[in-house]
């Protein structure tokens, strides 16, 4: 009986192997597969989304770099439209938004995409640069005057 069993594990992992463990199906071309694979078996990337958005910065300060994160499959590039305010920076590689803005913008939508081979998602991001009131800082101190005696 042990060796029925074992005998049918071995047909099956053989079986596996030869037509997919997902299936076999066969297609003719390149496009999408099925389960939103690629005909490279790559999937596509989805749920793009950012660590901060939306988002607002002051002329002349360095921003603390915005980077994007996604499920789905890797992603092979980002592209952002339109082009971000001046002195930002849109890393096509990792989709990081750096730099140092330089004037002052109203707010607006951007939408980045992440793309693969397989296809590609999008996410609107808000960005504003604003010029913040410049903080005040009083201090009124008093003299005390101790006594030893």
């Amino acid at each position: 009986m042990r060796s029925i069993r074992w005998l049918n594990l071995c047909l099956l992992a053989c079986l596996l192997t030869v037509f997919g463990a997902v299936g076999c199906s066969y297609r003719s071309g390149p496009g999408p597969g099925p389960s939103g694979l690629g005909s490279s078996g790559t999937q596509a990337p989805a749920g793009l989304s950012y660590s901060t958005n939306p988002t607002y910065y002051a002329p002349g300060v360095a921003i603390t770099a915005n980077g994007p994160s996604s499920t789905g499959g890797a992603v092979a590039s980002y592209r952002v439209s339109p082009d971000l305010p001046a002195g930002l920076t849109f890393t096509t590689g990792t989709g990081v938004i750096s730099g140092t803005p330089t004037e002052v913008t109203a707010s607006a939508s951007y939408t980045v995409t992440a793309l693969n081979a397989a296809g590609s998602t999008q996410t609107t991001l808000v960005i504003q640069v604003v010029a913040f009131p410049m903080p005040i800082f009083w201090c009124r101190c008093r003299s005390t005057q101790v006594m030893a005696g």
